[in-house]
C-alpha cells in the first residue's frame, strides 16, 4: 500500500507502460507489466501515474455538477456495452473509484478497501481504457495526459494518499 511515505519517481517508463496499455497488443502490455514488477519503485511509480490520469479522465468525463445517479449510470451503461466481458467492471468497485477521484465526501471508505490488489488494478485498468477510449485520445493526447498526471503527482500532498500499488 503506497501512503505519504515517500513520492514515487514516474518516469519515462512509466509513461510508455501506458501508452502500451492504450495501443499495444496484450503480448506487449505483459512484457510491460513483467519489466514493472522488477523493481518496487517502477511499480510504485506506475501506480501513481495510473491513479493520476485516471483522475485526470474521471473528472473530464463527470464535471460538477455530477450526481451518484450519473456515475451508477455510467458504470451500467459501460458493463451493458462490454456484454460477455462486464465482469472486468465490478459496479460497486469501479463507482468507489470515480466518487473517490471526484473527491465525494459521502464515501466513507477508499474505494479499494475489500478488494484485492489485482482486481482493483484490473478496475482502474479498465475503466483507463474505457475512458481513454471514450475520449478518443490519439498517442499525443496520451502523452498530453500522462505529462499533467505526472505534474499532478509531483505536487501531490502525499500524507494524503493512499491505494494499493497495481500488478501485486
Amino acid at each position: 500500500m503506497m501512503t505519504g511515505e515517500f513520492r514515487p519517481n514516474i518516469t519515462g517508463t512509466h509513461k510508455q507502460a501506458l501508452q502500451v496499455l492504450a495501443f499495444g497488443s496484450e503480448e506487449s502490455w505483459d512484457a510491460c507489466a513483467s519489466k514493472l514488477l522488477e523493481n518496487d519503485e517502477d511499480i510504485h511509480g506506475f501506480s501513481a501515474l495510473l491513479a493520476f490520469s485516471l483522475g485526470t479522465l474521471v473528472r473530464r468525463k463527470f464535471p460538477p455538477p455530477w450526481s451518484l445517479r450519473d456515475i451508477i449510470q455510467y458504470v451500467a451503461g459501460q458493463r451493458v456495452k462490454l456484454g460477455e466481458d462486464a465482469a472486468e467492471l465490478n459496479p460497486r468497485l469501479t463507482e468507489n473509484i470515480i466518487r473517490f477521484l471526484l473527491g465525494d465526501a459521502s464515501l466513507e471508505d477508499p474505494p479499494h478497501i475489500g478488494a484485492s490488489s489485482e482486481e482493483f488494478t484490473s478496475t482502474q485498468m479498465a475503466l483507463w481504457l474505457l475512458l481513454a477510449k471514450e475520449a478518443r485520445l490519439d498517442e499525443a493526447g496520451v502523452d498530453e495526459l500522462v505529462n499533467e498526471a505526472s505534474t499532478n503527482a509531483r505536487n501531490a500532498d502525499w500524507s494524503l494518499v493512499t491505494f494499493p500499488s497495481p500488478l501485486e
